[in-house]
């Protein structure tokens, strides 16, 4: 945050970890460090390569609880970077793959190729 200041731009902290950084004809940013985040934001907790299994097992089990169609879609793209940025950890190999995710999201994602389908006839 020091060297986005000296290069003028306006660094306010919004909460504890979540910088808004803003300059006149540039680009507005967030910056987010996880480490710093209250843990109201597991979610994006989550969001680094210093996941371990505990924390995927937990995540699934809250993910259970999920009815809302968005936050499904918005679970899935956690657990997809997570993968992502997690993919050379041991617990990967537990979770065999993504299968254990596939099977989490299975029933959105059928829910999704049907619809895809479906617009596909359409066309």
């Amino acid at each position: 945050m020091k060297r986005f200041r000296e290069w003028g731009f306006e660094v306010t902290e919004y909460e504890t970890g979540i910088y808004h950084v803003k300059k006149s004809d540039h680009m507005d940013m967030q910056i987010i460090v996880t480490g710093l985040l209250d843990k109201k934001y597991k979610w994006i907790t989550k969001l680094t390569n210093q996941v371990e299994l505990d924390d995927i097992k937990s995540m699934m089990e809250e993910v259970e609880k999920l009815t809302d169609e968005r936050d499904l879609l918005n679970a899935e793209a956690v657990f997809d970077l997570m993968a992502k940025l997690n993919r050379n950890k041991e617990w990967m190999k537990e979770v065999n793959g993504m299968g254990a995710f596939r099977d989490l999201f299975k029933e959105d994602f059928e829910q999704r190729d049907r619809k895809i389908a479906e617009q596909s006839e359409k066309i």
